[in-house]
């Protein structure tokens, strides 16, 4: 019902049925599936399809990045138009304080004791083991694999326009189905050396796993 409604179905199991013509399966197991087939996904009426990035399809080696975990809450309503505040709060930070480029790793489920919430899990790290002198002792490892590869430059505001984009329209577009994995973006330190308007700048490559 948290789904259904909100898109105007008139009851959960009308909903049920357009979801599984659309997509092959019903919504549970879609959720429970190692891959998102995308290709017959409706993007919002206020998605503009027509926005374009740098694209191209690549294999990933598996390497080892040193940092920390973070966890936080979305409230499923603020989805997706939406960016964390607390995402990118971290990312200038760390940016500034390691003074290097910065991985940042994501996974996202349903929160298990709220309703209408979405958990977070995010890795941030880099590719040496220590700050300062001092060793990192937290881990993750970059799985190998095949990945669709973006690159944004803008403003934070219009990251998530940029999000929304590739998942709901590119994807499909390109006939690409998500895989199981973690999303991987790759900030680039002169996302906070570039001004304008007195706003920050993020520089990114978006790595997502494809079959």
């Amino acid at each position: 019902p948290l789904i259904a409604f909100p898109l105007g179905a008139e009851s959960v199991q009308p909903y049920r049925r357009e979801f599984k013509n659309t997509f092959g399966l019903n919504p549970n197991n879609y959720r429970k599936a190692d891959f998102w087939d995308l290709r017959n996904l409706r993007p919002p009426y206020w998605l503009d399809c027509d926005e374009h990035y740098q694209f191209e399809i690549c294999q990933l080696t598996s390497k080892e990045i040193f940092g920390f975990q973070t966890s936080h809450q979305i409230a499923t309503n603020d989805l997706p138009k939406k960016a964390s505040p607390i995402k990118w709060k971290i990312i200038h930070e760390t940016l500034r304080t390691w003074g290097e480029n910065v991985y940042c790793l994501s996974s996202f489920k349903p929160d298990n004791t709220k309703d209408q919430v979405i958990a977070v899990s995010s890795f941030f790290g880099m590719e040496h083991n220590s700050v300062d002198g001092g060793k990192i002792p937290m881990s993750r490892v970059i799985k190998c694999g095949k990945y669709a590869k973006f690159h944004f430059v803008g403003h934070k505001e219009q990251y998530q326009q940029f999000s929304n984009t590739i998942y709901m329209c590119i994807l499909p577009k390109l006939n690409l189905i998500r895989r199981e994995g973690e999303d991987i973006e790759y900030f680039h330190l002169a996302s906070v050396q570039k001004q304008q308007n007195n706003e920050s700048i993020v520089d990114l490559y978006y790595y997502i796993p494809v079959l």
